[in-house]
């Protein structure tokens, strides 16, 4: 695992809608988009300011095969409904 340092960083997202209001940067309507808790409304162009915490990540990432073997050893749910709803059930661990 890595450190990533906390502090100030921009969060800065923009993007195409498919739908909704505006035409430009300076106008962007009252379209169907996110609205985050500093905006007054939804928008399809974000930037922002935050303050993170300092936190670790892994560097390598976990394959599903790993993690398939993971859950078998530890005897967690296979609830295929409710756990893990997205898995590739197809795989022939299970």
């Amino acid at each position: 695992m890595v450190r990533i340092a906390g502090g100030k960083y921009r969060f800065q997202v923009k993007g195409v809608e498919l739908e909704g209001g505006g035409n430009s940067y300076s106008d962007p309507g009252d379209g169907v988009d996110v609205q985050y808790p500093w905006e007054p409304r939804p928008n399809r162009f974000h930037s922002q300011f935050v303050f993170v915490t300092p936190y670790f990540i892994d560097t390598t990432p976990v394959t599903q095969a790993a993690f398939a073997e993971y859950l078998k050893k530890a005897g967690l749910p296979t609830d295929r409904y409710r756990f893990l709803r997205n898995w590739d059930w197809s795989d022939p661990i299970f």
